[in-house]
């Protein structure tokens, strides 16, 4: 049986502008949003950051349970079925201090 569940993520509130699908692991079925939202963001800080980026989640979706978006910091119950879909609003913001300029 799968054990993860895929995570869509798009810089405003449209599940039709995708940026990029992550494959996450389903430690649990139950889930609270925040704890959602936070697992999400960790596995960004953990594999895709280069050291001069922050991630905030803003709000996550299931469609198969509404069409709603749910704030990120929410302490409302979800389930999440393996392979399922999650999809997530996220901000990147960039510290340009801690930006490294190309090789030429």
């Amino acid at each position: 049986m799968a054990d993860y569940f895929f995570a869509h993520l798009s810089a405003d509130d449209s599940t039709s502008d995708i940026v990029e699908t992550i494959k996450m692991p389903l430690a649990s079925e139950n889930w609270v949003v925040a704890q959602l939202s936070e697992a999400i963001k960790h596995f960004l800080v953990t594999k895709r950051d280069d050291g001069n980026k922050s991630y905030e989640i803003k709000r996550v979706q299931l469609p198969a349970d509404s069409d709603d978006w749910l704030e990120a910091y929410s302490a409302e119950n979800v389930s999440i079925k393996a392979l399922s879909d999650v999809f997530a609003t996220v901000v990147v913001k960039i510290d340009p201090a801690k930006h490294v300029k190309p090789l030429e």
